[in-house]
């Protein structure tokens, strides 16, 4: 197991990956979570948009 790393990132969620995504290909990075990566919030949201479109909505937004 490596233990040297040019990068930590804290978070695996929509930062955290956009974050990695952007760093060169050639640096080590370790991305660490506080859960498994299928229950972190962007994993749940799976893209999705959550939005209050009018006042008929709320219950279903809520």
């Amino acid at each position: 197991m490596n233990k040297n790393y040019d990068v930590i990132i804290a978070g695996t969620g929509a930062g955290g990956c956009f974050t990695a995504l952007h760093l060169p290909e050639d640096m080590n990075i370790l991305m660490i979570t506080k859960s498994t990566l299928e229950e972190s919030d962007s994993f749940l949201a799976q893209g999705g948009i959550c939005v209050l479109r009018d006042e008929n909505d709320f219950d279903s937004f809520f």
